[in-house]
């Protein structure tokens, strides 16, 4: 239950922070965008793939704290 709340919140905020731009003429933010994606992958995708496929769902969980570490130092700049 809590994958599939957390994978819905990060969904919401990465759509917001892809179209906030567009709609709002506002600056792109792709530090966010990116802490957003690793989030997901991290607390939402990594615990709805089956656990039987271990090396799978740790690359995916590194996978996404790599990339919120990336959205992290991006947002730093």
């Amino acid at each position: 239950m809590r994958a599939r709340v957390s994978a819905a919140g990060f969904t919401v905020l990465l759509v917001a922070t892809l179209v906030a731009p567009a709609v709002l003429d506002v600056e792109a933010m792709p530090g966010t965008s990116l802490v957003a994606l690793g989030m997901l992958l991290l607390l939402g995708f990594a615990e709805l793939i089956d656990a039987s496929s271990r090396r799978f769902v740790l690359a995916v969980r590194l996978g996404g704290i790599v990339i919120a570490l990336l959205g992290f130092g991006i947002q730093v700049l």
